[in-house]
């Protein structure tokens, strides 16, 4: 059932206004007769329409707003009565502290200022809004009207061919249209006056679909906004299932409109978010609080910042220390195997695509790992660093920073132009001391550089680098750092 507004009082205007007309119409014999007659009763309706009218708007201003069930299973005892104007019995228990700090003090839902909105529109999100089973021929004349001919025609007038089916890498689901704004350029019409909503028989049958494509990467969540469907968390755990006991390459999206967060209902939303490690894809059409809000509706833009502001208490938009690289296979499918790496190599994507399972095997082997000296963790230099795990004396070998590419080999005299490839477990995780390093760099025959103790390095310490020092003895390969950088330690 779609949500409608309580007590609509529009049906009920016309006919106030017509009994109104009636009573003029029939105290005049001949109006046309008698203008001053005319012009009196023209001020009288007047006057009491203008009464009637502003006595319907302050009550519809006192109504609340009523929903029908958007079946969402978490919804809580507040959202009970936000929603429904009851109370639900159970209780929240020690999670109703954490609701309040995370949520902030306005708890109130989004919804009713979109269904006023929608109603200055005509009950659509845009004033040239057509119906669904309309909307491609309207679209293909207005292209047509423009003289833009249509796709296929304009691909074999440029003889790109017919364009061939590939093999289906990413799984899309639009799970209902139901959503909590009405934003003026969605162009499936989404809005909180829409009740399609994906079936639990078609959740079902799309997990089933997810777990026999393996060549499925991507499952990406849309809508209206997905989380608003009664099926959204159901599919999420499913994949998550499927991620978890069989497929680690499987990636969950939510496209999510971050005002979702914050309605009445959704509090565990965050949390439930990230603890099936679920991808937030999000966006603004502007950091321009005012045209957001044109675009998408009141108080869109204040919201979202409060839904970020949530979804970064759970992890999301921060760099964490150390973080984790899936390496992949040589064909570039994920494998079993996982690094300690950093930011420095993975964000905003992995930065060197030739570290796969076969060279990790060739440099890091399960040996190396077991007796390593080093992790990665917080540094006091800046970010995730390299820690000695053990006591490592001076000149001793700690990690390899490098290696280099086999294409290097025959490069002849432009061999050092060759990039080299910097191991994402200890080469991105050094961090620069200027004047201070405990280590430098010292090429072994086989090419590889490494880092070796210029004293003894106690556990715990920081294993540090000079990018200077490294820039003056590899000057075709590294780059001094800033002046600005600067270390807190001193030999």
């Amino acid at each position: 059932m779609a949500p409608r507004l309580a007590g609509d009082f529009s049906a009920g205007m016309a006919p106030r206004v017509a009994e109104l007309k009636s009573e003029a119409v029939s105290t005049m014999a001949k109006p046309w007769e008698h203008p001053f007659t005319v012009a009196v009763v023209v001020a009288t309706m007047a006057g009491v329409g203008a009464v009637v009218l502003r006595m319907l708007h302050g009550w519809r201003r006192g109504q609340v707003f009523e929903y029908g069930s958007t079946d969402i299973l978490s919804m809580t005892k507040a959202a009970a009565k936000a929603f429904h104007g009851v109370e639900k019995k159970g209780s929240q228990g020690a999670s109703r502290k954490r609701h309040k700090m995370l949520i902030p003090k306005e708890k109130t839902s989004l919804i009713p200022e979109v269904l006023e909105d929608l109603e200055e529109w005509g009950g659509t999100t845009a004033p040239d809004s057509v119906a669904p089973e309309q909307e491609l021929d309207v679209r293909a004349k207005a292209l047509a009207a423009v003289g833009a001919p249509p796709f296929k025609r304009f691909l074999k007038d440029r003889g790109a061919g017919e364009l061939l089916r590939g093999r289906c890498e990413v799984l899309q689901l639009n799970t209902g249209l139901y959503c909590n704004q009405a934003c003026t350029h969605c162009h499936v019409e989404s809005s909180p006056l829409r009740s399609e909503m994906m079936s639990d028989e078609v959740v079902e049958r799309c997990l089933y679909l997810l777990k026999n494509s393996p060549h499925v990467k991507v499952l990406d969540l849309t809508g209206g906004a997905p989380e608003l469907q009664s099926g959204f968390r159901r599919l999420v755990e499913g994949a998550a299932a499927i991620r978890d006991s069989e497929r680690p390459e499987l990636r969950i999206l939510d496209r999510c409109n971050l005002t979702v967060l914050l309605e009445p209902g959704q509090e565990e939303l965050p949390a439930f978010l990230r603890k099936n490690r679920v991808d937030i894809v999000a966006s603004l059409p502007s950091y321009d609080a005012d045209q957001t809000d044109r675009q998408r509706g009141r108080r869109v833009f204040e919201r979202s910042i409060q839904g970020l502001q949530l979804l970064n208490d759970q992890g999301y938009g921060k760099v964490t220390c150390p973080m984790d690289f899936d390496v992949p296979l040589p064909d570039g499918h994920l494998s079993t195997m996982h690094l300690k790496s950093v930011a420095n190599f993975l964000e905003p994507k992995v930065q060197d695509k030739w570290w796969t399972t076969e060279h990790v095997e060739q440099y890091w082997t399960d040996d190396d790992a077991a007796n390593a000296k080093f992790r990665i963790g917080k540094s006091k230099i800046a970010g995730c660093g390299v820690l000695a795990t053990k006591p490592i004396k001076k000149g001793e070998q700690v990690g390899i920073v490098w290696v280099k590419d086999p294409l290097s080999y025959g490069g002849g005299r432009f061999a050092d132009l060759i990039p080299r490839h910097f191991t994402p477990w200890f080469g991105r995780a050094v961090n620069h001391c200027k004047g201070h390093a405990n280590s430098g760099l010292v090429e072994a025959p086989g090419g590889a550089v490494w880092t070796v103790a210029k004293r003894d390095i106690a556990a715990g310490e920081e294993v540090t680098g000079d990018y200077g020092e490294a820039a003056h003895d590899f000057p075709k390969l590294v780059e001094d750092a800033p002046a600005s950088w600067t270390c807190p330690f001193k030999n």
